[in-house]
């Protein structure tokens, strides 16, 4: 035998070719999944105790202002109310500071509860699917620390998508919210 290059066949050196070319593309759509299930997770996110609604993007306030009040009506009320320390603004940012979702809550005295009026996050950090986890935990650690000497015994608050928040561990009170109608 001698030492001649063995050169492959056309068909085989395509074939190579082929499957080196797929497995970069598959190993690409990896990395790229594993950045972007990174790039809305929420714990990066970090929390910046607010004076009220001024500044928070006015399509986050739409989106849960369930009231009957304008938007506009909305960041005027809680500007007025903002100094009682009863009444607790966040808002979410990213890395670059960009408001990413806000809540605002409230500490109702009489019924030892925490009272969420709105909350709002991204809709990215909402698919990520762990928000709400992390936002209970952190909502928690903020009613451990911040509230002492005032004794909280649930997180409590109304809502449109029920199914959400007794997904994440709520259940539907027992109490149940009447109105009368002045108009």
């Amino acid at each position: 035998m001698t030492n001649k290059e063995v050169k492959p066949k056309r068909k085989y050196v395509r074939k190579a070719k082929k499957a080196q070319e797929v497995a970069q593309t598959q190993e690409s759509k990896e990395v790229e999944k594993k950045s972007n299930e990174n790039e809305f997770d929420p714990t990066t996110l970090t929390w910046v105790s607010m004076r009220g609604l001024v500044g928070i993007p006015k399509h986050y306030i739409k989106e849960v202002n369930d009231t009957d009040l304008s938007t506009d009506e909305v960041i005027n009320y809680a500007s007025m109310i903002s100094k009682d320390p009863r009444n607790i603004f966040f808002v979410f940012v990213d890395d670059e500071w960009i408001i990413k979702g806000f809540m605002w809550a409230s500490i109702l005295l009489l019924k030892k509860e925490f009272y969420i009026n709105m909350l709002c996050i991204d809709e990215n950090y909402r698919k990520s699917g762990s928000f709400f986890p992390y936002f209970m935990k952190k909502i928690k650690e903020f009613i451990r620390t911040q509230t002492k000497g005032i004794s909280i015994d649930r997180i409590t608050g109304t809502t449109s998508i029920p199914d959400v928040f007794i997904k994440h561990g709520f259940k539907q009170s027992k109490k149940i919210t009447l109105e009368y109608d002045l108009k």
